[in-house]
């Protein structure tokens, strides 16, 4: 589940495994052993962080789509009037 998880966001990003490990400076190969392997939180987050998602992406059972974590994240960087006239946008087109 993990391992299909990155993969989906490489295909997203346009990438592949052995282009994120390197991106990332892990050895080659690190990945893919995670699919029978337990890899370490700093390497999750590290995976986490560059994809812009939660740790808990990797663990739920029904992620959000690419589209609504990158959504989410951009939320996450506005400013407090940003947020609220998106708020405001929102109630407007619902």
């Amino acid at each position: 589940m993990l391992l299909d998880k990155i993969k989906a966001l490489c295909c997203q990003s346009g990438i592949s495994l052995c282009e994120l490990e390197k991106r990332l400076g892990f050895g080659n190969g690190l990945i893919r052993r995670w699919e029978t392997s337990s890899p370490s939180i700093t390497n999750i987050q590290k995976v986490a962080h560059y994809f812009h998602v939660s740790i808990e992406y990797f663990v739920e059972e029904n992620p959000l789509s690419q589209e609504a974590l990158e959504i989410a994240y951009q939320y996450e960087q506005m400013s407090s009037r940003q947020k609220a006239l998106v708020k405001c946008y929102l109630s407007v087109i619902q």
